[in-house]
């Protein structure tokens, strides 16, 4: 009786389709199946070469109650970031939603699922997201980072910092995308 939508990591399950997101009760899936990927090239990790960006759309025949899933590539969300990007269509998902389903008393649950990208591999492509994830106060703490990344010092403190200047942002990217 859900309306379901998942967005993000979905790396289980590859050995059998009915593991995958529409065979899990998805109507609608947006995100990956790789263990990491770029955060906005989206190509696989582990040296795969792949893109891995996926959506998915269910569409159940009334008549018979059989389930069909479409697939689609996500070329064309290449270039944006993907914390972003589940932020942005999981805010559309629950305004669509409520727009549809709120008037009637008896209206249908909406079920989100969303495991974000963000902070699961500081090592992917393009990890540093953009301004307009990030505050004000983001900022500034991450500038106090850049200042500790005194060239002078060892390579061991360097990397200590621009790996800690990584994970702080896309922590805070994720952690500003739940407040939308």
């Amino acid at each position: 009786g859900y309306k379901t939508v998942g967005f993000g990591k979905w790396n289980i399950g590859h050995c059998n389709s009915r593991y995958l997101p529409h065979e899990r009760g998805f109507d609608h899936y947006l995100g990956y199946l790789c263990p990491g990927h770029g955060y906005k090239d989206f190509i696989c990790g582990m040296g795969a070469g792949v893109r891995d960006m996926i959506e998915g759309w269910a569409k159940t025949d009334a008549t018979t109650g059989e389930v069909d899933y479409t697939w689609a590539t996500g070329a064309q969300y290449l270039g944006t970031y993907d914390t972003e990007l589940y932020r942005t269509k999981a805010a559309a998902a629950v305004r669509f939603h409520a727009k549809t389903y709120a008037s009637d008393p008896n209206s249908v649950p909406l079920f989100m699922w969303a495991a974000q990208h963000g902070i699961h591999s500081e090592m992917d492509s393009e990890p540093i997201p953009p301004d307009t994830m990030l505050t004000v106060a983001n900022k500034k703490y991450l500038d106090v980072l850049d200042r500790r990344l005194d060239p002078a010092d060892d390579t061991e403190k360097q990397r200590f910092f621009k790996m800690r200047k990584i994970t702080a942002s896309v922590l805070m990217a994720v952690d500003n995308s739940l407040q939308s």
